[in-house]
């Protein structure tokens, strides 16, 4: 939603705690992938740091990215 509704800047930031492998079956990854792809949008996907990854749990992830003022939702 807030990839089409246009970001502040033009990139999105994806940690994950674990295999870089196991996030493409992540509910929600692959459409969030192609919406940037669509609206032109860097996306960018690293292997989360081990102190967070240890904090959060395996298979957690982190999501960036500058929009307006907004409410988060699920």
């Amino acid at each position: 939603k807030r990839v089409q509704e246009g970001l502040l800047t033009p990139a999105i930031g994806v940690g994950y705690g674990g295999d870089l492998g196991d996030l493409e079956n992540t509910p929600g990854f692959a459409e969030l992938r192609e919406a940037a792809k669509v609206a032109g949008v860097e996306f960018i996907v690293v292997a989360m740091g081990v102190v967070s990854g240890i904090y959060l749990g395996e298979g957690c992830v982190a999501i960036a990215f500058a929009a307006r003022d907004h409410n988060f939702e699920l």
